[in-house]
């Protein structure tokens, strides 16, 4: 434990886990040793409270971080939710972290790229049904898909059409963005966000950031393929794309006027996913050098 905690970054990872402490004292917290991998007992409170820190870490600090970083992360991450055991005088049972740190770090690595997998089903169902490149007159003919991926991403459209504020906001106001975000962050499913203080008064601009580059990347599959077959997406391909976009928001938000307009858009995606109001459960060719941001 104090190999963990030394590694921690409270001003990260601490000041940021009080939304743990109430999944800690509502769960039975006695976690017994010989069960911890049986499938009854993965959703112990322990395990879900580390997944659900790694999933919000990952989005602050970086959504796609390299391998290496994904592993200090779950290391700091383990150490971050032992502390609020330790905080609450909650006790594991004598050996049970140092026989099972090393699988709970494979584990929760692993669940990551799960996380990222699950946002891509979403992006993929989404984009189908609003760009409109897969239309009736488009659906047989590879040349007419590729060609309207391509302007999509040519021209950055992807990150504007459909507008989803109907003209109030400039930027990445996509309904694909605007519908992907609620649906995978403020969902009932166990991966939802919604449940961190972070995620519930304003979408946090990585996480945006994130459904923009996975949609950079879905498209661009299409534009490759010319049909609908699922894509196939590296992470170096998505991080590629979220470095590109990180570096035009962060023009945007040296701009005081955007920068708020950014920020109250967010805050208003938020608003709707707390409250219900849109939820949705759906199941390289062309690229820029920069974004088309609206000044």
């Amino acid at each position: 434990m104090n190999g963990l905690c030394h590694s921690l970054c409270p001003g990260i990872l601490l000041s940021q886990i009080k939304h743990l402490l109430p999944l800690l004292v509502q769960a039975d917290l006695t976690l017994k040793v010989p069960h911890l991998f049986n499938a009854a007992n993965l959703e112990t409170a322990f395990l879900q409270a580390a997944k659900l820190e790694m999933w919000l870490q990952a989005i602050l600090l970086h959504p796609l971080p390299v391998h290496q970083e994904v592993v200090i992360l779950a290391q700091e991450v383990l150490g971050a939710v032992l502390w609020t055991y330790h905080a609450k005088e909650v006790k594991l049972d004598n050996g049970y972290f140092p026989e099972y740190k090393v699988p709970m770090l494979q584990l929760l690595c692993d669940d990551l790229f799960t996380f990222h997998m699950e946002l891509k089903k979403i992006v993929i169902s989404i984009a189908k049904q609003l760009y409109g490149i897969f239309s009736k007159g488009n659906s047989m003919h590879k040349e007419r898909v590729s060609a309207a991926a391509a302007k999509l991403l040519k021209t950055s459209e992807y990150l504007q059409l459909p507008d989803s504020s109907e003209g109030k906001y400039t930027n990445f106001v996509s309904q694909v963005l605007k519908e992907a975000c609620l649906s995978f962050y403020y969902s009932n499913g166990k991966k939802a966000l919604k449940v961190t203080d972070e995620f519930q008064d304003r979408i946090p601009v990585n996480g945006h950031i994130l459904v923009a580059a996975v949609t950079k990347g879905v498209l661009s599959s299409f534009c490759n393929s010319g049909t609908d077959k699922v894509p196939d997406l590296t992470a170096d391909t998505c991080r590629a794309n979220f470095n590109l976009l990180r570096k035009s928001i962060n023009k945007l938000m040296a701009i005081p006027e955007r920068c708020v307009e950014l920020e109250e858009m967010l805050k208003g995606w938020a608003e709707e996913g707390m409250i219900g109001e849109l939820r949705n459960d759906s199941d390289s060719a062309v690229v820029s050098d920069d974004i088309n941001i609206i000044i």
